[in-house]
């Protein structure tokens, strides 16, 4: 609960941020979310323009879930300055990201149960709740299809460091689309 007050206190100063530059507008963007591109799961961010889009820089926060059925389910918010590079073509406009980001994980893996012999079901799961810090880089590219919506891939990959985490490392992929609000 209080990572969840954190992140919404974070996108209102991201707003302020908005409100007092002279910006295209926020993009909302919402995609699959892939650990390892096999752990599914799903991603919500915001897009908050340094500047203009077509000028630069872009700070991204951003909230996933992700999950291996039977193993863990994860929670990953992140935040990423990213510069962003645009380019026309075919009557569409393009963009490359590259960024540097941070970001804070909850991990809940499992690691007992008990079965009832007798009927051979599950019983209760034991659970372990780890967390660690998660600093990354972060490649992307989008494509507009429209006036105000488009398409976007991401790849972020980056070290889980922390006190209890096992301290691999972590590759996401995110496949989505955004909309632009203004």
């Amino acid at each position: 609960m209080k990572n969840l007050v954190s992140l919404l206190l974070l996108l209102l100063t991201c707003y302020g941020l908005n409100a007092q530059s002279q910006s295209e507008g926020l993009r909302i963007a919402t995609g699959y979310f892939a650990s390892f591109g096999v752990q599914p799961g799903g991603s919500i961010s915001l897009d908050v323009p340094i500047g203009s889009f077509s000028k630069g820089y872009v700070l991204r926060p951003q909230v996933a879930i992700f999950t291996n059925p039977g193993n863990h389910y994860s929670l990953l918010t992140m935040v990423a300055m990213n510069r962003q590079w645009n380019k026309q073509k075919k009557e569409r406009l393009r963009y490359h990201r590259l960024g540097l980001g941070l970001g804070y994980g909850l991990q809940f893996e499992q690691v007992g149960l008990s079965v009832n012999l007798g009927s051979g079901e599950v019983g209760a799961r034991d659970r372990v709740e780890y967390s660690y810090l998660f600093p990354h880089l972060t490649y992307g590219y989008g494509r507009w299809l429209g006036t105000h919506w488009g398409m976007y891939a991401q790849l972020s990959v980056g070290q889980q460091l922390g006190r209890n985490a096992k301290g691999s490392a972590l590759l996401n992929t995110e496949l989505g689309v955004f909309y632009q609000l203004n």
